[in-house]
């Protein structure tokens, strides 16, 4: 199934931006003063606070990936067209798709807030905090699902779980400001 290879690949990529992160190697574009980053395809953004950059190298399907690596707070965007699912799949349904995709990817998934309705930018959504372990490192998601208007934007913000007092406040802000531009 299609959501499956994408919550595989995004959890492997969360593993992957940890340590490239931690080893200090550094792919993308250098640390901004803060602003504004668009997708690729011109179809969404999100606005991100000093010391954040836009990514290319944290997974093929995303077409929106922004990080800090010094705080460790990694963010993905993943639009997939609602046309590719069935009639009558909500927004809510898609969610918990991802979730149960998630599970079979990840070890010790504890949903600790969620699913919580929320409103982003005008657009209906449902957001959850996941800890959960993959490979051995235990990692903090903030996971959005946001009803756009073609299509389902899930929104994956994600930090070590010992940043994670420091940095969730970011990872909310920087979902928040997540709008569509087309």
């Amino acid at each position: 199934m299609r959501g499956d290879r994408i919550l595989l690949a995004v959890s492997l990529c969360a593993l992957a931006a940890l340590f490239l992160g931690c080893a200090g190697i550094r792919n993308g574009p250098t640390s901004t003063p803060g602003g504004v980053i668009s997708s690729t395809d011109g179809k969404c953004q999100v606005r991100v606070p000093e010391g954040w950059a836009a990514r290319q190298d944290l997974n093929e399907q995303a077409h929106l990936q922004a990080s800090c690596e010094r705080a460790d707070a990694y963010l993905l965007v993943i639009s997939e067209p609602k046309i590719d699912f069935a009639d009558h799949l909500t927004y809510r349904d898609y969610a918990e798709l991802t979730i149960r995709t998630f599970r079979n990817h990840a070890q010790n998934v504890r949903i600790v807030h969620g699913p919580k309705d929320v409103i982003i930018n005008g657009l209906p959504g449902v957001q959850y905090e996941i800890h959960a372990t993959v490979n051995d490192v235990q990692l903090v998601y903030l996971r959005t699902v946001i009803d756009g208007t073609d299509v389902f934007h899930q929104l994956s913000a994600w930090t070590i779980r010992s940043k994670a007092p420091g940095n969730l406040g970011v990872l909310h802000e920087v979902t928040n400001s997540f709008r569509e531009t087309k």
